[in-house]
C-alpha cells in the first residue's frame, strides 16, 4: 500500500522491495509469484498516476502490478 504524493516512505519501500523481487523472480522463476502494490489515496491514485509512480521508481519487473483503489 502506498501513497503516490508520499516523498519519502512509499518511495522507500518500494526501492528496498524492487532487489527482493528481482531476486525471487530470478530464483524461483519469473511467473512464479506476483506483486501488487496500492494506492489508496481514491482521489489521487488514479490509474495514471500509478503508472508513472511505477516507471519513476524503475518498477521493470514482470507481474508487478501497480493497481489504484475506488472508493468503496
Amino acid at each position: 500500500m502506498v501513497y503516490t504524493g508520499c516523498a519519502d516512505v512509499c518511495p522507500l519501500i518500494i526501492e528496498n522491495l524492487y532487489p527482493a523481487v528481482k531476486l525471487g523472480q530470478s530464483t524461483l522463476g519469473r511467473d512464479s509469484f506476483t506483486v501488487v502494490t496500492v494506492g489508496f489515496d481514491v482521489a489521487n491514485d488514479t490509474p495514471e498516476r500509478m503508472r508513472s509512480y511505477a516507471r519513476l521508481r524503475g518498477v521493470d519487473l514482470p507481474n508487478w502490478h501497480f493497481l489504484s483503489a475506488d472508493a468503496d
